[in-house]
């Protein structure tokens, strides 16, 4: 076993693939993490000999001492001749003595291979979070004594399958590294076996979430001592049937529960567990679309009336267990199954004349309400008769009525009757709702009864005049609303629906030229004024109408300008106008002339201008307009614009006020003179902005000009902003010259592990003044060694 160990672990001739990785580190790195785990190994076996009381330790130290000479570190200590001498010796005393020599000798071993790897723990943390590091590289970084390193490894999919099942078996790894292997999804299935046993409640969810956990996995997680995982494994649809069958008779409800409602678990082992489970818990389960129909029925004979009710509502339950269930006397089960879209045409007949004695969990109910509620809920079930729908459709009970007015499979002749009952002069008697409620339900008919289908055209008819207006506006509003409605509609004595009528897109031209004239009401001619199907000289009548008031005047002209079809002529009229919403919606219009933006953009009001500064379209002499604005929100507006003129940019670049100077300064578009007069704004609050200067992608397309800005900052008294010319793609060697002689630690440390770091001034800072600063220059590749 030792010279196969040996051949695997001690450094040999090495030809390692380092993927991009310094081969010196990765060859030094392999030699030492090989190393350090045969000593690791090796000291395991010594440990564990040391413990032994048999004949055979005398033998056994005598191949950990070959072990030992076997690693070059350790093959010419002396102490292992004396080591030899004692054993030889073979008494109690010399054996404990040579006992003491091996755990020693092996000992500093470990201790000094570990110091070395600590000397190479910076690089190794690099090395692992390297997206170039090899395959062979990530296997002996899996093997490193920092959970970091080994956590980064874990991760990694280019991993070998064998080093994460060693990191899956590592007892005493961090628990990190075992989410690592869980969630790296080149995680073969017998690492995950093995992390299904942590006693981490982490790590036993990260396995349990994969899609390929293996069915052992499921089976240790199923025997987890957490009762919620325990329920998770009772869900899981890859589980074993022997553990959903254990998990079935747990301890825990809602692992039975989980169990129950997993459709791989036994029905026997399912009826077992139902008989266990609290009332409500027996509810939830007759709901449940999956259940089985031997479990259903079984939940059919249960003693709660609330149980039986989800079996009579659920979509899964059997015709004939709905059948068996019609005879049963709790009003909640009736209720169920007068809603289920499922039960039998003949059930639904006989529970609408239902006339027994029925039971309530309601304390007090009187009969009549549950027939009253029993009978409703029938008259919505797409599944009642025809014939059922036409008796319940002349019911004393509104809401019933309502509720056939709903039904899409209404016949005609019951729906003419739920509209003579609804008339709300008609006192209905024998009911259960207070009057209010009644006469909601009767409103409630009439506007559903202009949404079904089915509604004959005569009834329709009567509704156009109907005494609420709430009918006659759902009738206005109504997708499929024909030309003669909307004219009968248009005469309608209340200006509500009046307006609806103006507003809708297939209202004809000619109502809508009525709905224009003066004696309309404002709010209706607004209306017409917005409806892109009025007609051109119609639109110019209403900009020349008079009020009775100026906010009457400005509702109408607003609509004329937001109107899509609104005429270059009108708008010009329009933009003359003395209000300013009525300019700013102007500006705004697609169809608004140039020369009227150049105009309106003129105008101080801040609405006008915002409108204005959000055009694409916007003409240049407008947005200069618009520079001056006295509002800062345009000119902010303005500054953020990539199309927006040089000229434009340079003068804002200069504004009074710092938030668009700043917005001045990110613009690609701004020119490079204006953008090096910002970066010598060093005032502290204006730092974001001069930061913002170097992210500019347009100073980049000008490289001369971006190295004046870049030298100007470099000489920035705020540490932060020369930090981030540092770490600026752009930066030349002048640059980075500049930042080596940098008063800040920070900032020269910067620069000497930037790679475009000359190499003088990396000499001069792999001496430099400050430990931290001389270490990153040397370690920096291109630095003389």
């Amino acid at each position: 076993m030792w010279s196969s160990l040996r051949r695997s672990l001690l450094p040999q001739g090495l030809h390692l693939d380092t993927g991009g990785v310094p081969p010196a580190f990765a060859a030094n790195y392999h030699n030492t993490i090989a190393g350090y785990k045969y000593a690791k190994a090796v000291q395991g076996q010594i440990e564990a000999d040391v413990a032994r009381t048999d004949d055979g330790v005398k033998q056994a130290f005598r191949t950990d001492v070959r072990n030992l000479r076997a690693d070059s570190g350790m093959a010419q200590d002396p102490r292992l001749s004396e080591a030899e001498r004692l054993i030889g010796l073979g008494d109690k005393t010399s054996l404990g003595q040579a006992a003491h020599i091996l755990q020693t000798v092996i000992g500093e071993r470990v201790a000094l291979l570990n110091h070395n790897l600590d000397e190479m723990r910076w690089d190794a943390r690099k090395a692992a979070e390297s997206p170039q590091a090899s395959p062979d590289l990530l296997s002996d970084l899996a093997s490193d004594p920092d959970p970091f390193v080994r956590a980064q490894a874990a991760k990694d999919p280019r991993t070998p399958a064998a080093a994460l099942v060693e990191l899956a078996r590592d007892q005493d790894a961090n628990v990190f590294v075992s989410l690592a292997v869980a969630d790296n999804p080149s995680t073969p299935p017998e690492a995950l076996r093995v992390l299904a046993q942590s006693s981490a409640v982490s790590v036993q969810e990260a396995v349990i979430k994969r899609p390929d956990i293996p069915v052992e996995a499921l089976r240790t997680l199923a025997g987890s001592p957490q009762a919620d995982m325990r329920a998770r494994a009772a869900a899981h649809p890859q589980t074993p049937v022997d553990s959903l069958i254990r998990l079935a008779g747990d301890g825990e409800w809602s692992v039975r529960l989980a169990a129950i409602h997993n459709p791989r678990t036994p029905d026997s082992a399912r009826l077992d567990a139902i008989k266990g489970l609290a009332t409500w818990q027996r509810i939830e389960l007759g709901r449940d679309p999956a259940l089985t129909p031997a479990l259903l029925k079984e939940l059919a004979q249960d003693s709660d009336p609330m149980v039986r009710n989800g079996v009579a509502g659920n979509p899964n339950s059997p015709v004939e267990l709905l059948r068996s269930l019609a005879s049963d006397k709790a009003q909640e089960v009736h209720l169920a199954l007068a809603g289920n879209p499922l039960t039998p045409a003949e059930e639904l007949r006989q529970l609408a004349h239902d006339q027994r004695h029925l039971t309530s969990t309601v304390k007090d109910m009187p009969q009549s309400a549950m027939r009253l509620f029993l009978r409703e809920t029938v008259a919505g079930n797409p599944n009642t008769p025809a014939n059922v729908l036409q008796e319940l459709a002349g019911d004393a009970s509104a809401p019933t009525r309502e509720a056939v007015a709903k039904n899409p499979n209404a016949p005609e002749q019951a729906l003419r009757t739920v509209y003579s009952l609804s008339n709300p002069k008609i006192k209905d008697q024998h009911i259960y709702y207070a009057d209010f409620v009644i006469d909601k339900s009767k409103l409630a008919a009439r506007i559903a009864l202009i949404g079904n289908p089915h509604t004959p055209p005569d009834v329709l008819r009567h509704l156009l005049k109907d005494p609420d207006v709430a009918v006659r506006l759902t009738l206005v509003q109504l997708p499929g609303a024909t030309p003669e409605q909307l004219r009968e509609l248009a005469k309608d004595p209340d200006p509500q629906v009046r307006a609806a009528v103006a507003s809708q897109p297939n209202t004809p031209p000619e109502v809508l030229t009525g709905l224009a004239d003066k004696s309309q009401d404002y709010q209706v001619r607004a209306a017409v004024a917005r409806n892109p199907r009025t007609p051109s000289n119609v639109l110019d009548t209403l900009l020349n109408s008079t009020f009775q008031h100026d906010y009457e005047k400005q509702a109408v002209d607003i609509a004329l300008a937001s109107n899509p079809q609104a005429s270059a002529q009108l708008l010009t009229a329009l933009a003359g106008h003395a209000d300013s919403q009525v300019k700013a919606v102007v500006a705004r219009h697609p169809g608004t002339p140039a020369n009227v933006l150049i105009q309106l953009a003129g105008d101080k009001n801040s609405g006008i201008g915002m409108a204005i500064a959000g055009r694409a379209d916007a003409p240049p002499q407008a947005l200069r307009s618009l520079a001056t604005n006295p509002d800062r929100t345009v000119r902010l507006a303005l500054a953020r614009r990539a199309d927006a003129p040089g000229d434009i940019l340079r003068g804002l670049a200069q504004d009074r006020d710092d938030e668009v100077r700043t917005a001045a300064a990110a613009n690609p578009a701004t020119p490079g003179e204006a953008l090096l007069a910002l970066a010598q704004d060093r005032r502290p609050e204006m730092k974001a902005m001069r930061i913002s200067l170097l992210r500019n992608p347009g100073l980049h397309q000008v490289p001369a000009q971006l190295h004046k800005v870049m030298r100007v900052l470099a000489r920035d008294p705020d540490l932060d902003v020369r930090l981030a010319v540092n770490l600026n793609a752009g930066q030349d060697s002048f640059v980075l010259h500049m930042l080596a002689e940098d008063p800040d630690a920070q900032v020269r440390a910067a620069v000497a592990a930037n790679p475009k770091t000359a190499r003088a001034d990396l000499t001069s800072l792999s001496s430099d003044a400050d430990a931290f600063v001389r270490m990153i220059a040397r370690r920096n590749p291109h630095c003389p060694q």
